[in-house]
């Protein structure tokens, strides 16, 4: 028997489509004799966004398996993005199942504007006390949480409700001197109380956290005048700050701290005016005075979104209330000795973490955790491991800093972080770390890390993040035929594991076969709520982001057919229709390509990319249509937009396309090579390749006939039915290898379903390919089904 994380906690405080879940946890009931269980409860900060799976409580138990090797060390991650004490205190009344040991409460960053804060979408000041014990005890009733989910469910007939994050709240900003806050606080403090009752009651250690922030490389959301402000101070403040502004941007750092301070004493209340007085003197060496007005200018930040001193001196005091028999984890003060000048390389955003950050976190619980009696005893003399172990521990890999990347600039395109003064320099920030790891991930040794990955799961079988990190690595990878033979055996012995079900779902989706892709994705259980849909459509968009249209198409439809309509299905109804709203405009858009209208056939790639943003070939047919016509500059634009949208393989096939016909044939010759590389199961771009590598009309230069051949013989050997397009092309391939009687063989088995299909251009094509390879004659460049996109 164990215990597993319940996918709908969240559902009792937001509606389905705005409910975050917990990362993956499955413990057993009876806690090992020899285990050391720590339980971490907070938000999002503590979970590890933006990737839990490289988050705090990850390598902190990655820390502690390698300095207590002899112990089980199970690291429980009960925290949960956009929760707020009242809710964790639901949390820590589950304690006594998991028997911790230790229980760790880092939380606060979302107290003012999450579920129950001073003002948030439901109250406009901050709700009693009774209304909040009221609430939580009514959200356990099935007669309530069914209501709630009516509502939710006729919220959708205005439009469908999306996860915004903060920035629902940047219309409600929260001055310092709003009277819910001291409610708040003192909110704040009795519900650590609880939670540290309800820990100790199930017999554990509790590491009571103060929460770190971003100071010096996060600036206030929103700034307010002081009440009273009148229209001549207004006048001369205004004044002040253009010129301070003009000497910050002019690199007057002396003058510009003199009339940021003139502009702090009219206006004490304003953030920004003390944030930039910190980053002048920053900026100037004066780090000391620097922190200061640093701290003010987050305490006045008017949109709280991330803790404040107040809070974390309620936590210090409660911490040294010997009655409550807690340890206190300053981890704002450790982070504050690291220096202000760190905060960039600590934190990505305003208070979660870059890998470096989670390791300096997981390290400063690590000691506090030595200093407890339960743990101490056993410790051996050695050194924590390193952030770059500790990174290899969890498997944290070059893709998985290339992810890291794309997820925060996609958040940095939202606000309020797309607001902020200094976004630029964050996002370009981003764009270095992608220039430097994609020659990483291009070199990465794949059957050594698909080797890796097994190795650590097999040594780790509780490593459910490891689990998914595969899986995902298997999938960005194009091996979908690996998903199902290494993740399908995890997911038969957890059929509860819904990520796992989501990979293989996905892999059986982009490898073609939508019917097992939707049983997978909606087998186990009948219940699915807002979960089916929130993960399938995430995997349309992937699919069409890829260029795979028909098989997003397919997998929409599959799922439309056999959801529930209570699980949101009518999501599912929408992408379907608008897939099929683009796929026959998109063909009939080809059809001019071929007419040579190529005037009208941009002016309906143009409308097809403003309908979906997220579909590389409207951007890149717009590109190739600017070389055709003589200005290739022109479109390196859309270029560049449509080859960001592409999964690696295929981003890399385009860009053979691109150079081949108007750049350097070398550097097409590689970027198809490499294409190869990673091509694996994704049958249309495997095909392409090998048409281009052995029948190339414009030179000899591309052929590479052994890549070829290797390509459609993994094809050949799977189990799927293949495409009669796919099978010309292997015989193709084995006639270029001069394996003619192979050759005659794929295409006699062509043939005959392309007659089945009904393609008749392509079946009279496959005719004379067939009766040259009886005449030792390799094949030529297709008339029809040939390369995809080839121009």
């Amino acid at each position: 028997p164990a215990w597993t994380g319940n996918p709908f906690f969240t559902y009792r405080f937001f509606s389905p489509p705005l409910a975050r879940i917990t990362s993956p946890i499955l413990v057993t009931e009876e806690k090992p004799a020899d285990a050391l269980r720590v339980v971490v409860l907070g938000e999002s900060a503590a979970q590890g966004d933006p990737m839990p799976a490289f988050g705090m409580p990850r390598y902190l138990e990655a820390i502690l398996t390698r300095v207590y090797p002899d112990r089980k060390i199970e690291v429980i991650n009960a925290a949960i993005t956009a929760i707020t004490t009242p809710v964790i205190t639901e949390i820590a009344a589950e304690l006594p199942k998991l028997q911790p040991d230790v229980v760790i409460l880092y939380a606060g960053n979302n107290d003012v504007i999450g579920p129950f804060g001073s003002v948030t979408a439901t109250f406009k000041a901050a709700p009693a006390d009774w209304m909040i014990r009221t609430a939580l005890q009514m959200s356990r009733w099935k007669i309530v949480q069914g209501l709630s989910t009516l509502q939710a469910m006729a919220a959708e007939l205005r439009g469908p409700v999306r996860f915004v994050g903060v920035s629902r709240m940047l219309h409600r900003p929260v001055p310092a001197d709003h009277p819910g806050l001291a409610v708040v606080r003192r909110r704040y403090e009795r519900n650590l109380r609880d939670c540290i009752a309800k820990a100790r009651s199930a017999g554990a250690d509790v590491l009571l956290c103060t929460v770190a922030v971003n100071l010096a490389d996060c600036p206030p959301t929103i700034s307010q005048h002081r009440a009273g402000f009148t229209a001549s101070q207004q006048a001369e403040w205004d004044h002040l700050w253009a010129k301070a502004e003009s000497a910050w941007a002019e690199g007057r750092l002396d003058n510009a701290l003199d009339l940021y301070q003139q502009a702090v004493l009219l206006d004490d209340q304003y953030a920004m005016a003390h944030y930039q007085v910190g980053q002048c003197r920053l900026r100037l060496g004066q780090e000391a005075e620097a922190a200061a007005p640093l701290r003010r200018a987050m305490d006045l930040d008017a949109f709280r979104y991330r803790t404040d001193s107040a809070l974390n001196d309620r936590v210090r005091a409660l911490a040294a209330d010997p009655a409550k028999r807690v340890t206190l984890v300053d981890v704002d003060a450790e982070f504050r000795a690291e220096g202000l000048g760190r905060d960039r390389d600590l934190f990505v955003d305003h208070v979660h973490f870059t890998p470096e950050g989670t390791y300096r976190f997981a390290t400063i619980l690590a000691d506090a955790l030595t200093g407890l009696s339960e743990v101490a005893s056993s410790r051996p003399a050695v050194t924590w491991p390193s952030l770059e172990q500790a990174q290899e521990e969890c498997l944290f890999t070059p893709l998985s800093e290339q992810q890291l990347a794309l997820n925060l600039l996609s958040r940095y395109a939202q606000p309020p972080f797309s607001e902020h003064r200094d976004i630029e320099e964050k996002i370009q920030r981003q764009h270095e770390v992608l220039e430097r790891t994609l020659p990483l991930v291009e070199s990465m040794d794949i059957e050594a890390m698909h080797q890796r990955y097994r190795e650590h799961v097999q040594g780790h079988p509780e490593d459910w993040s490891a689990q998914d990190l595969w899986g995902a690595f298997l999938l960005s990878m194009n091996r979908y035929q690996d998903v199902i033979t290494s993740i399908g055996p995890l997911s038969d012995r957890q059929p509860d594991r819904r990520r796992l079900r989501g990979v293989l779902a996905e892999a059986f989706a982009a490898g073609g076969n939508a019917d097992d892709a939707a049983s997978m994705l909606l087998g186990w259980s009948p219940k699915q709520g807002y979960l089916a849909a929130q993960t399938s459509l995430a995997q349309i968009d992937r699919l069409l982001s890829n260029g795979q249209e028909e098989e997003a198409a397919a997998y929409a439809a599959a799922l439309r057919q056999r959801m529930r309509w209570v699980d949101y299905r009518w999501r599912l109804r929408a992408a379907d229709d608008a897939l099929h709203s683009i796929l026959g405009p998109r063909d009939q858009a080809l059809v001019l390509l071929e007419k040579g209208a190529f005037q009208e056939a941009d002016a309906l790639w143009s409308r097809l990319e403003a309908f979906r943003a997220d579909w590389p070939l409207p951007p890149f047919v717009r590109a190739m249509l600017q070389g055709m016509q003589g200005t290739p500059s022109a479109g390196a634009a859309a270029l560049a937009r449509a080859l960001s949208l592409w999964g690696p393989a295929r981003s890399l096939y385009h860009t053979g396309l691109w150079e081949a016909r108007f750049g350097d044939p070398q550097q097409a010759r590689a970027a198809w090579l490499a294409s190869a590389r990673v091509a694996y199961d994704d049958e249309e771009l495997a095909r392409s390749l090998a048409w281009i590598l052995v029948a190339h009309p414009y030179g000899e230069i591309y052929r590479d006939v052994p890549t070829a051949l290797s390509l459609m013989e993994r094809l050949a050997s799977g189990s799927r039915p293949l495409a009669p397009e796919t099978l010309d092309a292997i015989g193709a391939a084995y006639a270029a290898a001069g394996d003619f009687p192979a050759a005659i063989a794929y295409a006699d088995q062509a043939l005959a379903e392309a007659k089945r299909q009904g393609k008749t251009d392509l079946a009279s094509d496959l005719v004379s390919r067939r009766d040259g390879y009886r005449k030792d004659v390799p094949a030529r460049w297709p008339r029809t089904g040939g390369p995809m996109d080839f121009f």
